[in-house]
């Protein structure tokens, strides 16, 4: 028999004999003293996070779903129960392959045919929703716990330390990185300009340091001796870094700069390509911006922008006029564009014909979990009438409601998000699309600080030499970039003359 494996761990249980080597030892063995054949293994190392474990999860179904019947699969493999789900929603799936004749299978678990062994399959599944439910609202009661005793539930910010030896103290003063902490909030609040205490941080041998990280520090109430948690704030027991009222003068300024760089139109921001947004060809250097006034003659004063690497190697020394590397920008985006009206019209239409079939496919979906949700509402109704004229007794009827309602529930989030993608999904691929043929005229119609948005969207790393702009262009500019010369037959041959479809890929558009 054709079978698949999968093994599933989390963080937690890693210490606990539950290994994914271990579990897949024990899938193989098991395998081989049946004689089966493992055709593809699945393997879950969970983080904390449901919508990880939710895609994965998802991925393997669909997966199983696809080729059942091309590639014969006779069941899928776990270790145990409570490997393959921790939810009943889950466990209500899994028990659907049988459908479709894939049987479940385990290494530690065996469950006989008939009603006797449905039943001790929900009663296995149900205990393993109790524990994993359990153990969410343990973690939270000692997250609760931790936080109405003064202490922050998790890793502080920079300046302090985790001591988790210490229950009298658990957030101690970090020595070694308090005073850059106590210096950033003093150079802001007498003045300094963000870019400056970057510079002077990295000095001080803090290279990790940026503007946003900065920011974000200069804003945090954890060093004033008060704890943010989900919208709340608590009175925390660590020491305080920084005094009531330069926290006071920080955020004063802090909210000035931010009034002042959205408001002054044009000009926005006076150094927009600073701190990182662009590095150096050559070693990687952040490159930082340099504002120089200079007297004319007239006595009027003129202010002059250049771009350098903050640290560049010998012989690597890299100087732009601001004027001159924002031109070489548009040099760039212009590469967007395609080559006249004509394609772009025909762009638009096989545009248009790609979402229509998109749209076909997606309303498949919604009549599937709409036939799904009107088959579980008839269930639960019958279950309803079995119980009012005494056919089952009330145990067994929450049991069965509880399974519906748990699948009820995931068919009408489905449905809720795939209607919320439908409606953005047609107005995104239009959009994302205009704005790369217009890009040149946004960004000549920008302020400084939609410019550096702009290209955040339209790249993911941007660099420097002393001559020229290279930029890492995201999806699904990249492959409009690459300005392809189009040829009959609906099709075109790209810079490496490999023939390639007419139209982006829907995919690539959203």
């Amino acid at each position: 028999m054709n079978i698949i494996t999968c093994a599933r761990v989390s963080t937690e249980e890693q210490r606990d004999g539950y290994s994914l080597d271990a579990q897949q030892k024990a899938l193989r063995e098991k395998a081989e003293r049946e004689q089966w054949t493992i055709l593809k293994e699945f393997c879950f190392a969970e983080t904390a996070r449901k919508i990880d474990k939710r895609k994965k999860f998802n991925e393997m179904m669909e997966w199983i779903r696809k080729n059942a019947k091309q590639q014969n699969i006779g069941g899928v493999l776990f270790h145990k129960l409570d490997r393959a789900c921790r939810n009943m929603a889950d466990a209500y799936r899994l028990k659907q392959m049988e459908e479709i004749g894939v049987k479940l299978l385990f290494c530690e678990n065996h469950f006989g045919e008939g009603p006797a062994g449905t039943f001790s399959f929900n009663v296995l599944a149900s205990v393993a929703q109790y524990y994993s439910d359990n153990l969410r609202t343990e973690v939270l009661k000692g997250m609760d716990e931790k936080l109405s005793r003064g202490w922050l539930p998790g890793h502080p910010p920079r300046g302090y330390k985790n001591d988790t030896a210490d229950e009298t103290e658990p957030i101690k003063v970090d020595s070694q990185e308090s005073g850059s902490v106590v210096k950033m909030f003093e150079w802001f609040a007498t003045g300094m300009a963000i870019a400056e205490i970057v510079k002077e941080l990295r000095r001080d041998g803090c290279p990790q340091m940026t503007r946003h990280s900065v920011e974000h520090a200069l804003q945090n109430r954890f060093y004033i001796g008060d704890i943010v948690w989900s919208g709340k704030i608590f009175k925390g027991k660590h020491r305080a870094l920084v005094d009531l009222r330069t926290f006071a003068i920080v955020q004063d300024r802090l909210k000035g700069l931010d009034q002042r760089n959205f408001e002054r139109g044009p000009g926005g921001l006076d150094l927009p390509f600073s701190n990182g947004l662009f590095r150096s060809k050559f070693d990687g250097s952040a490159i930082t911006g340099e504002s120089i006034k200079k007297k004319q003659r007239d006595g009027t004063v003129r202010e002059h922008v250049y771009y350098k690497a903050i640290r560049p190697d010998p012989g690597h020394e890299i100087r732009w006029r601001g004027a001159d590397l924002d031109a070489a920008i548009v040099k760039e985006l212009a590469q967007l564009r395609l080559p006249n009206e004509e394609v772009t019209e025909w762009f638009r239409r096989e545009l248009h014909d790609a979402m229509k079939n998109e749209e076909g496919y997606r309303n498949e979906v919604v009549t599937r979990l709409h036939k799904r949700q009107g088959e579980l509402e008839v269930r639960q109704n019958r279950l309803l009438d079995a119980l009012i004229e005494q056919k089952i007794q009330s145990a067994a009827f929450e049991a069965k409601n509880k399974e519906i309602i748990a699948e009820l529930d995931q068919v009408k989030g489905e449905l809720a998000t795939d209607d919320k993608t439908n409606q953005n999904f047609k107005a995104l691929a239009v959009a994302v699309f205009n704005l790369s043929q217009n890009a040149v005229a946004a960004w000549n119609g920008s302020n400084n600080r939609i410019k550096v948005e702009l290209l955040e969207i339209f790249c993911s790393n941007r660099e420097l030499d002393n001559a020229n702009v290279y930029l890492t262009w995201r999806k699904p500019f990249d492959a409009l970039v690459k300005q392809p010369a189009f040829i009959d037959g609906g099709g075109y041959r790209d810079r490496t003359g490999d023939l390639q479809t007419a139209s982006l890929t829907l995919s690539q558009l959203s």
